[in-house]
């Protein structure tokens, strides 16, 4: 069930596009922790009828190219429609712990669904992205040390760029997201992961043509690779950007980032 929920995920990736009608509910300034909450999850109930069927359809025709055909079962070809239902519930639960202000609690029940969230068909990028900023929010008051709670939003940040990546056009917080990854990556010592990360952040500058933007993920790069003990490739990452006027500016603005100040 857990690999072809995977699969489902991903084709829903494929399939998704930016609904930021309810988005913007859950952004009005000057709302509570506890409103901004209940708004971001609400934007996963009251699913149109239509879309529901459009995506179980899709889901149906992922299951009928499943193989082997045998482990398909009946709890997979309804879960679709029932996990529609599912996190309804589960909302109006979580709504629940908000008002009750039980925010463990509430941390430990959305945490335990993510999976059924991401397969929900309200879960646009933009509307998972708001998401995992409660839930970091949550596990920010909860985690017993910083470095976990690091963790987390890594977590969460490897299955939003995995989602941002299997769309047609690049989401608008694609850097950003990669920059915070790469950081948070070196920040807790995972110093091969964000090489990956960083590497990926260089390639969508540079195709976007920023200068500036250029020397600043090659610096991030760069530690990445000091920090992992690759001394050489950092220093021809560096000396790859060097020679560019902006290149002083550039320095001693990342050397005020923490992971610059070693």
């Amino acid at each position: 069930m857990k690999r072809i929920l995977l699969l489902f995920v991903s084709l829903l990736c494929l399939m998704a596009c930016g609904n930021r009608n309810k988005q913007n509910e859950a952004q009005e300034s000057e709302v509570t922790f506890e409103e901004a909450a209940i708004n971001i999850l609400k934007l996963y109930q009251d699913v149109n009828p239509q879309l529901a069927t459009e995506r179980n359809e899709l889901y149906q025709l992922m299951l009928k190219h499943t193989e082997p055909q045998s482990e398909v079962t009946e709890a997979d070809r309804t879960y679709f429609l029932r996990n529609i239902e599912h996190i309804d519930s589960i909302v109006n639960q979580s709504v629940a712990l908000v008002k009750d202000t039980k925010f463990e609690n509430l941390s430990t029940l959305i945490q335990g669904e993510i999976m059924n969230f991401y397969a929900h068909p309200h879960n646009t990028v933009d509307n998972e992205l708001l998401l995992h900023k409660l839930i970091e929010e949550l596990y920010y008051q909860t985690a017993d040390t910083y470095e976990e709670y690091v963790k987390e939003v890594i977590y969460l940040n490897d299955y939003t760029i995995l989602h941002m990546e299997a769309l047609e056009d690049k989401h608008p917080e694609y850097n950003t997201v990669l920059i915070e990854q790469t950081c948070n990556c070196i920040e807790v010592g995972f110093y091969d992961k964000a090489i990956i990360y960083g590497d990926k952040l260089c390639s969508y500058v540079k195709e976007n043509g920023d200068v500036e933007g250029q020397i600043y993920v090659a610096l991030l790069l760069a530690k990445a690779h000091e920090k992992a003990g690759d001394i050489e490739q950092s220093d021809n990452i560096i000396n790859s950007v060097k020679h560019l006027p902006q290149y002083t500016k550039c320095l001693e603005e990342v050397k005020q980032i923490s992971i610059f100040k070693d």
